[in-house]
């Protein structure tokens, strides 16, 4: 009898103990989560601020080119090319 209950001991104590590493394993992967949805959220503000940068450097450049030359058309906005180019000087 004592043997049935030794056994059935053991085998609680192993369960919990996989249990325990589930957890341990659970709690590292979701703080991996939180870390890789913070550089997504970092990367994303970077970006917007890319883009708005972009933006205040366009309107600031039209308005000098509107006062500069007013028979220009500057009304067309930049090719992707210009803008890849903006982007990798900021």
């Amino acid at each position: 009898m004592t043997k049935n209950v030794d056994k059935a001991l053991l085998s609680i104590l192993e369960a919990a103990k996989l249990i325990a590493q589930m957890v341990v394993v659970g709690h590292c992967c979701i703080q991996l989560v939180h870390r890789i949805q913070t550089h997504i959220h970092r990367l994303m503000n970077n970006q917007t601020m890319n883009v708005r940068i972009i933006k205040t450097r366009y309107s600031s450049s039209e308005s000098k080119s509107s006062r500069s030359k007013s028979t220009s058309d500057s009304s067309e906005p930049p090719d992707s090319a210009t803008l890849a180019l903006t982007m990798s000087k900021s």
